[in-house]
């Protein structure tokens, strides 16, 4: 899945795991991704793979 990141719900810089709202190819709502980033913010693209 790849996207543009509308939201940064939670992100803990420590361990790196953030909760995102994303606007992603194919999707009408804004999709939910869990998972590990050092960095990110709003606005940025973000690709994703997973279950």
């Amino acid at each position: 899945m790849a996207g543009l990141v509308e939201r940064v719900t939670y992100h803990n810089p420590e361990n790196g795991f953030c909760v995102l709202r994303t606007k992603a190819r194919g999707h009408r709502d804004l999709v939910t991704v869990v998972g590990r980033a050092a960095m990110v913010g709003a606005g940025e693209w973000s690709t994703a793979s997973g279950e």
